[in-house]
């Protein structure tokens, strides 16, 4: 959100690159002792820009003021807060707000999985209380996966795989590498579809259209004269570690065949700076005045730690639908629990 100029800029180099922005190549400030390659490299692949990721977010800010040829004047609000967050109010407490100066214009980036089969397929329809398994894309026959360049339709996502913890890697889990990669989010862009298309006539299927709601409250003040606190975003991922931000996305192994549910848990922590960054350059103390968790279908909840002293900070719990109405979905999460 910010001016109309600055929205406009964000826009044009937004609207062609997959996942919303292009990023020269490279892991520099992502996984400890890695450089970017320099700019006359030819061989040089531009990334994916994950938008979800604040750090992602921060620097798509930056090129949008340059373009627009101004100072600071975005707001980044939101950021990865998917299906399971639709009951989830992301409105910060009292005294504390995401500032603009000149709120002229939103752009949002929308991902949209459209999981409902056509009516002309009746085998893949859901029977009553299942959830679809397309939380995330499936990397269908038509994905071109090149594991010599480390790219997936010709483009390098970003975070380019090698992210993983070395916990992940002694996992060998399968999202973390390219080799063994079945499906998510680098598989996942705009017109990919879920099934194998070669079995499918396409051009019968039926186009829906969908919306996005965002509501937004804000104050129609000088919040610095308000003793507003200016509040930025920090993620941290299970993946990551002291050593890098983490790979985004991971596999849950299939229990064995017998097991009770009770006793079908999977469990993973891990250690990282509380800046979210991989050098621990904030010094001090700072506030956290609003934190949730981010689960998919399956997830029971997510704790945050103080790793120093062991006291919990949060405890972000998923919250099931019951029903059939819209945000209410039997067997889906439609809202985690917020501190």
């Amino acid at each position: 959100m910010g001016t109309k100029k600055a929205m406009n800029s964000l826009y044009d180099f937004m609207q062609d690159a997959p996942y919303g922005f292009q990023t020269p190549d490279g892991l520099e400030g992502w996984v400890k002792g890695a450089k970017n390659p320099s700019s006359d490299d030819e061989d040089a692949i531009n990334n994916r820009k994950l938008l979800m990721s604040p750090q992602m977010m921060a620097a798509m800010r930056a090129k949008a003021n340059e373009a627009a040829e101004q100072d600071p004047d975005i707001a980044m609000v939101g950021g990865g807060s998917g299906a399971e967050e639709r009951g989830t109010p992301h409105r910060l407490p009292e005294g504390y707000a995401y500032l603009v100066d000149t709120p002229e214009a939103l752009a949002p980036l929308f991902h949209f999985i459209n999981t409902k089969a056509p009516d002309s397929l009746p085998e893949e329809q859901l029977k009553t209380g299942e959830y679809s398994p397309f939380l995330q894309c499936p990397c269908t026959p038509q994905r071109v996966l090149n594991e010599e360049n480390g790219t997936v339709d010709g483009w390098k996502p970003f975070p380019p795989f090698g992210t993983c913890s070395k916990q992940f890697y002694e996992l060998e889990n399968p999202s973390c590498s390219l080799e063994t990669y079945k499906g998510g989010f680098r598989c996942c862009e705009n017109g990919n579809y879920l099934l194998d298309t070669d079995n499918y006539n396409v051009d019968e299927f039926p186009e829906d259209v969908v919306y996005g709601k965002f509501v937004l409250t804000f104050l129609d003040d000088d919040a610095r004269e308000l003793g507003i606190k200016e509040t930025t975003g920090i993620g941290h991922d299970v993946t990551g570690s002291l050593e890098t931000r983490g790979n985004i996305e991971f596999d849950v192994p299939q229990c064995e065949n017998g097991t009770l549910p009770e006793d079908c848990i999977y469990e993973q922590s891990t250690v990282m700076y509380a800046d979210g960054g991989i050098d621990g350059s904030t010094d001090g103390k700072f506030l956290i005045p609003y934190t949730v968790g981010h689960l998919h279908v399956g997830g029971i909840d997510i704790s945050l730690y103080d790793d120093s002293t062991g006291e919990l900070i949060c405890r972000s719990e998923a919250i099931y639908g019951n029903g059939t109405e819209p945000a209410n979905e039997e067997n889906y999460i439609v809202g985690m629990t917020p501190c």
